[in-house]
């Protein structure tokens, strides 16, 4: 065990992360469902939001850790990804993050022996600007009840559970505790969380990579008249929520 714990402790000014993240920042949450050619399932987009890349500017080769603790009723962490904040756009400084067992390990070590952290790491694949607001999100498959599985999600939110962790790591994905930067290493509870929309049984499938819902029955307002649509719906801001909608099919 101390020999492990000495793997991620160190000192060194390129093991730099790639956020800086509060103490108990915030996260939304939105429910969404995917849909693939044999099965369907139902996920959360956990996104913690509000963060900002470092005041130091990290320089394109090195690498992020980022890890999310599984709560209960959450099968699996399945993806990570870095955005600009309040929106689903990739942070073009980094390459995707890629789940890695030897990352969550490293928080096990890093939260003082708490167990089933799932990490992921990302190299940078271009310099990092300072000071630049993004948030993280995770997206995380339900083995439950989506409504009860809120509930309890958000009890284990409010109870205070050490749950999110960013860091520097090394090549492997280590996460490195730099003395230089003690700051670019965090592990954390979350802070107030807020269920976001669209969190309608209507909307029907996500994809990943777009961050498009398809959403079977929308109701929009147009000129002080009701009307419902199938539609393409698009997040284009969280704060106050924004959507852009397109492919609208009449109800």
């Amino acid at each position: 065990m101390l020999l492990t714990a000495l793997l991620v402790i160190g000192i060194s000014s390129q093991a730099l992360a790639c956020t800086h993240t509060p103490p108990k920042p915030r996260i939304w949450i939105t429910h969404a469902h995917i849909v693939t050619p044999n099965f369907g399932f139902w996920i959360y987009i956990i996104r913690v939001h509000k963060l900002t890349t470092f005041g130091t500017k990290v320089g394109s080769g090195q690498v992020c850790a980022c890890a999310f603790r599984l709560p209960r009723d959450i099968a699996e962490i399945f993806a990570a990804k870095l955005v600009l904040s309040d929106t689903d756009i990739p942070y073009p400084g980094l390459s995707e993050f890629v789940f890695n067992k030897i990352t969550g390990k490293g928080f096990n070590l890093l939260s003082n022996g708490l167990s089933d952290w799932v990490g992921f790491s990302a190299k940078v694949s271009q310099n990092i600007d300072p000071d630049v607001p993004v948030d993280l999100l995770f997206y995380a498959r339900i083995k439950s009840d989506k409504d009860e599985a809120m509930k309890r999600f958000e009890e284990y939110v409010k109870s205070g559970q050490t749950l999110l962790g960013t860091s520097g790591a090394n090549a492997n994905g280590t996460p490195i505790v730099d003395k230089e930067h003690p700051d670019h290493t965090v592990v954390t509870a979350a802070g107030d969380l807020q269920i976001m929309p669209p969190k309608s049984k209507f909307c029907s499938t996500y994809d990943l990579n777009t961050g498009i819902f398809k959403v079977s029955d929308v109701e929009v307002d147009i000129l002080n008249q009701k009307f419902h649509f199938a539609a393409d719906m698009k997040t284009i801001n969280q704060n106050p929520f924004q959507f852009e909608l397109t492919n609208l099919t009449a109800k």
